[in-house]
């Protein structure tokens, strides 16, 4: 993978830098199995797609690697960032959203005043909440961008189409064998030859995320900062270090795959996304990053 970018990809007042180079995701069906498992653990909460639709979310990503062949999951998003970017850059996922969004209720973004960055507007009507802004219960859907511990994303609740209060959280994953809870104690016995990441219970943008590279590549924490984080929290989930995919300049490289429902078929369809490489462990989409479109077959 060649991490030379070829254009830029404007989202607001930021801009993205984007590969033409283009990777192929050919393990949709393990994806799909996740998913499918995922779906029955996530927490249940009052929002109309679960009381309708008895699911979190009608669009979901994984973050994921692969790993001699094998798919190797770090989260599933239940309301994933980059929708929008993606309807921009990928010319399959714009259509596989489109042909999805005609079995979906009708529903307009409603993005919280401090989020900094969003690029739902390049794909939905969205508006920036105020204090002007009240649901009445007059059946208009939202999907929400704000965070649980903001108070007036309670109102919308009722009439939101994915995941309100308990956005971020990661239960799921004990069940799943992706994590297993941790407290203090057991700091001592933390994998640290191997490598591991510690991440919170329930949380998103790589916030309270802690990467041990034995190697200690970019991005690592210190041990100090690891018992820092977990005394302060009590209890988080650790992870083993997967390796991401490299490319020849060494660079870490992520896949960022979407799933969407299709409210018609009761079937998840797999929409393909985007890979984000970044010379740092933590991978995500910074002005320092790459990215490039994932296709699927």
């Amino acid at each position: 993978m060649n991490t030379d970018f070829a254009y830029m990809l404007s989202v607001g007042m930021s801009q993205i830098r984007y590969s033409s180079e283009r990777l192929e995701f050919r393990h949709c069906e393990a994806g799909l199995r996740a998913l499918s498992e995922w779906l029955t653990l996530f927490p249940h909460e009052p929002t109309w797609i679960q009381r309708n639709l008895g699911i979190p979310t009608l669009i979901a990503r994984i973050d994921c690697t692969i790993v001699d062949g094998e798919l190797k999951i770090f989260e599933v998003e239940e309301r994933p960032a980059g929708i929008g970017i993606n309807y921009q850059a990928n010319p399959q996922f714009r259509s596989k959203l489109e042909t999805l969004r005609k079995t979906w209720p009708s529903f307009g973004v409603l993005v919280s005043p401090k989020r900094e960055v969003n690029d739902d507007y390049l794909w939905n009507d969205t508006v920036v909440w105020n204090d002007s802004l009240v649901s009445h219960g007059n059946g208009s859907l939202v999907f929400l961008r704000g965070e649980p511990d903001e108070s007036w994303v309670r109102e919308f609740q009722p009439c939101s189409v994915s995941s309100v209060l308990n956005k971020g959280d990661k239960s799921y994953g004990v069940k799943l064998g992706f994590w297993a809870k941790v407290t203090p104690d057991d700091f001592e016995d933390f994998p640290w030859a191997r490598g591991f990441v510690l991440k919170p219970v329930q949380g998103s943008k790589v916030r309270g995320v802690h990467i041990w590279d034995p190697a200690k590549g970019k991005g690592w924490s210190t041990r100090s900062q690891i018992l820092r984080e977990l005394q302060s929290r009590g209890e988080m989930y650790l992870q083993p270090l997967y390796s991401p995919l490299r490319d020849i300049n060494g660079w870490l490289v992520i896949l960022r795959i979407f799933y969407g429902f299709d409210v018609g078929s009761k079937e998840w369809v797999c929409m393909g996304g985007a890979w984000v490489a970044r010379n740092n462990w933590r991978v995500h989409v910074t002005p320092d990053s790459i990215s490039g479109i994932v296709v699927v077959p």
